[in-house]
């Protein structure tokens, strides 16, 4: 479907911008915001966006394009075409046209961590398809866990299945060694492979902890138990992509081949809320950091809920984390402030102190260890 957006002054030479993407899903949808969240900010421009694209459209006489979506007929376009485009997938390549698409590589590393923090060691990572396998997600992944001493399974998961082939993919999923902790490329094939689970008798999350990608609310939603993901920052990749076509055309320069957009974080819902330890000393210390990480509390206050001793303690978390038990209530308010900066207008004090950080410097040295920014730094990038 074809819509044209007016945001200009009368009379004023707005450039005409070609949209082409799919939102017949959340992921398109909110790169479709980030776009049009950078017009309403910096237009004025004129854009004429394509929606419906999946089966491939021509491309439209424009002062620049935008394209979230390229069958093989948009890409034959899009090699001979000599005017200013950015590309805002991760999936296609096209030489010469700069893309502008989420870090996969981060993607899988924090994948990995989520699951290994819930005390799993045996770990799966499910494509698609064949293809898609090699890409920064797997590899970030895998690195992850062989980093954390992890066993790594990989599975392709066909989304469009016969009877026997649904079959054989059960069965692949039976024979994983449990409790697994499983990542799927997207929220579509994590609901599927759950489903697939379902009727495998395989119960979420106890034996197979699931997570997708692309943090689809209505999809992840939808699955039983709902489905934790993780947030590509998709808004940020329409925004950032826009901005960097309007200095294009301004007659800034072309942008940098490839531009990677961090992820937002993981969202956690039931189908990983579990903890996969065999010591149950250890499991009660992770439960209870959990809970009470942004209270504030520390080290000595879940030595004394779990009872022994804190060297102890410790030794265990290094065997099985590879971090402290201080290393693991930091990260867990790290990651709220995190979500807290990126989508609250609260100040950083007050985030300081919801996140049981106290007082402002205490955040900002933490932070910026951890993140390599301070917390002003960070909300600028994400939004």
């Amino acid at each position: 479907m074809r819509t044209y957006y007016r945001n200009r002054l009368p009379g004023s030479k707005s450039p005409l911008i070609a949209l082409l993407l799919s939102t017949s899903n959340a992921y398109g949808r909110a790169i479709f915001k980030g776009v049009m969240d950078y017009v309403a900010k910096h237009g004025p421009w004129r854009l004429l966006a394509e929606t419906q694209c999946d089966s491939g459209v021509d491309l439209p006489p424009a002062d620049g394009l935008l394209l979230g979506v390229c069958s093989n007929h948009t890409v034959d376009q899009l090699r001979k075409y000599e005017g200013p485009a950015i590309l805002m997938s991760g999936r296609t390549q096209v030489k010469g046209v700069p893309i502008v698409r989420s870090n996969d590589r981060v993607i899988g590393q924090m994948g990995a961590q989520h699951l290994i923090g819930l005390g799993l060691k045996n770990l799966c990572f499910v494509s698609e398809e064949g293809p898609m396998a090699m890409t920064g997600r797997l590899e970030g992944f895998a690195a992850e866990a062989k980093k954390a001493g992890a066993h790594v399974s990989f599975l392709v998961n066909p989304m469009e299945r016969s009877g026997s082939q649904r079959k054989a993919f059960q069965d692949s999923l039976t024979r994983l060694p449990k409790p697994v902790g499983l990542m799927a490329m997207t929220d579509l094939v994590g609901c599927s492979v759950m489903r697939s689970g379902w009727e495998a008798g395989i119960r979420i999350p106890e034996d197979m902890a699931v997570l997708g990608v692309q943090n689809d609310e209505l999809l992840c939603a939808s699955c039983v138990p709902p489905m934790s993901s993780i947030g590509t920052g998709a808004e940020r990749i329409g925004f950032e992509a826009a901005r960097l076509l309007d200095l294009w055309l301004k007659g800034h320069g072309k942008p940098i081949p490839i531009t990677e957009i961090e992820p937002t974080g993981v969202i956690r819902r039931q189908s990983t809320d579990t903890i996969a330890l065999a010591d149950p000393r250890l499991a009660k210390a992770v439960a209870y950091i959990r809970i009470h990480a942004m209270d504030p509390c520390n080290v000595n206050d879940v030595v004394k809920h779990v009872g022994g001793g804190r060297r102890h303690l410790e030794v265990k978390f290094r065997e099985i984390f590879n971090r402290t038990p201080h290393d693991e209530i930091q990260r867990i308010r790290i990651e709220g402030v995190q979500h807290l900066l990126q989508d609250t207008d609260l100040t950083i004090e007050d985030i300081a102190a919801r996140c049981g950080f106290g007082y402002l410097p205490n955040l900002v040295r933490a932070f910026r260890q951890s993140c390599g920014c301070t917390p002003s730094e960070y909300r600028k990038r994400m939004r």
